[in-house]
């Protein structure tokens, strides 16, 4: 059987907006992966961003590092995305 592991990245408008009232976004995909049985892994990156903020500001070349130095992290993270990766921000999702 194979191991029910997900890796979960916290957007930064879910650190900097969600409520810390156990009622946030991320409080409930824990809550939905864990009835599910899953093992959850959560990337935190403390100077890693999808770029969306730099890229929003006009500043493409910043933004396009940060994409590459984030994609490398969360690949090294899932072991070459051998398990899936959940970012709940569709905005930051669709940056990388």
């Amino acid at each position: 059987m194979q191991e029910k592991k997900v890796f979960l990245f916290p957007s930064c408008a879910s650190k900097l907006l969600d409520k810390k009232n156990n009622d946030s976004m991320l409080d409930k995909i824990k809550s939905i992966l864990n009835k599910l049985n899953y093992e959850i892994k959560m990337l935190n990156f403390p100077n890693e961003c999808c770029g969306l903020m730099y890229h929003s500001m006009g500043v493409k070349k910043v933004a396009e590092k940060k994409i590459k130095q984030f994609f490398q992290k969360i690949m090294e993270a899932s072991e070459n995305s051998k398990h899936p990766i959940l970012i709940e921000n569709s905005s930051c999702f669709l940056e990388i």
